[in-house]
């Protein structure tokens, strides 16, 4: 794993000061702690990044897409991923921990594995959500999830208040968001354990 120093020259994922040393590669998990350079750019063409973690707030990620495998975790703070996200293995968790907001501005596909959101915070989509297949599924456990202008697809459906220990959970369409359910099996189900 590798932390952001953000101690180089530039904004740029690719300058190795700004990760203390050497930037990150394939396979790496990502952790952007402390207070410089919270506006930085993905200018590398990663495959896959196994998770993203913020132990700071006021980051704003923007550039190239990134593939992720595990998910992200929002420990403090409010962040945004400007950049587009691509989940194509395994299911993941969005953690955002009570207080705190992640804020996804690019675009996400997901074509495989439930993607589930928990923590206790926010989520604000302004970006696009797309999860064409069904399975996935989208689960909200523990969080508010806010449509902010942005667009929600999903064929998959949304669990809301689900799983085996369920625990409330907010879901806001604002702003002229959109959200479309396009399979009818894909449908929103509140409280159920599935």
């Amino acid at each position: 794993q590798l932390t952001w120093s953000g101690a180089g020259g530039d904004d740029n994922w690719s300058t190795g000061a700004n990760w203390a040393g050497s930037p990150p590669v394939t396979g790496d998990a990502l952790i952007f702690a402390g207070s410089t350079r919270l506006v930085n750019t993905n200018d590398l063409s990663l495959t896959t990044n196994a998770w993203l973690r913020f132990d700071a707030g006021g980051f704003k990620l923007w550039g190239n897409a990134l593939a992720c495998g595990a998910g992200f975790t929002n420990s403090t703070g409010t962040n945004q991923i400007g950049l587009d996200v691509n989940w194509s293995t395994t299911a993941r968790t969005f953690h955002v921990a009570a207080g705190s907001e992640l804020i996804i501005a690019g675009n996400e596909l997901v074509n495989t594995g439930d993607h589930t959101n928990t923590g206790g915070g926010r989520i604000r989509l302004t970006g696009k959500h797309n999860q064409p297949l069904n399975p996935p599924a989208t689960i909200l456990n523990n969080i508010e999830y806010v449509i902010d202008g942005g667009s929600f697809s999903n064929a998959g459906g949304v669990r809301i208040t689900s799983g085996g220990s369920p625990t409330g959970s907010t879901l806001i369409l604002t702003n002229g968001a959109s959200m479309i359910q396009s399979v009818a099996a894909g449908a929103i189900r509140v409280g159920d354990f599935a």
